[in-house]
């Protein structure tokens, strides 16, 4: 499937992003089961996982927090380095909600950061990533090693090396 494909798919919310189509199970989550494009996206596969992350949005906005799921990829990054979650650059959005979550229910988590969510959470400025067009396409990506991997994959499908 072309890169120009994919990227009409995604729009469309037929593909997981611009470079990647859906797995089967986040396909059947959207297609079957009816759960919003964005929210597969962000790890909620079945209809059980949605209920549960609206009972936490409504639970945490009710105490004035900010849920997990609605923070930017910035604020979860921060967060994670706070709680000690396991994190590293281009981890994706669903995966490192479930990392945060796992680090803020191990027994050594200090208990000030096992709360949900902070209720005005810190702003980083060093964990903003500079966005990098590629000259190719206009595809654009979040790290040089995004943009690197994406012109490595234009160099398979040309069949010629960069």
């Amino acid at each position: 499937m072309s890169d120009n494909n994919l990227i009409a798919l995604y729009r469309q919310d037929r593909a997981k992003s611009m470079t990647e189509p859906w797995s089967d199970s986040e396909h059947r989550a959207v297609f079957e089961l009816g759960i919003p494009p964005d929210m597969v996206r962000k790890g909620i596969l079945t209809l059980e996982d949605l209920a549960a992350a609206t009972a936490d949005v409504e639970s945490v906005e009710a105490e004035g927090g900010v849920p997990l799921i609605k923070m930017s990829y910035p604020e979860l990054a921060h967060l994670a380095g706070k709680v000690g979650a396991l994190f590293r650059d281009g981890m994706e959005h669903g995966s490192l909600i479930s990392s945060i979550r796992l680090a803020q229910e191990s027994p050594e988590s200090d208990e000030k950061v096992r709360e949900e969510v902070p209720v005005e959470p810190e702003e980083p400025e060093d964990v903003s990533v500079p966005e990098q067009a590629c000259s190719e396409c206009g595809f654009v990506a979040k790290s040089a090693a995004g943009l690197a991997a994406h012109s490595r994959r234009h160099a398979s499908l040309e069949g010629g090396e960069r």
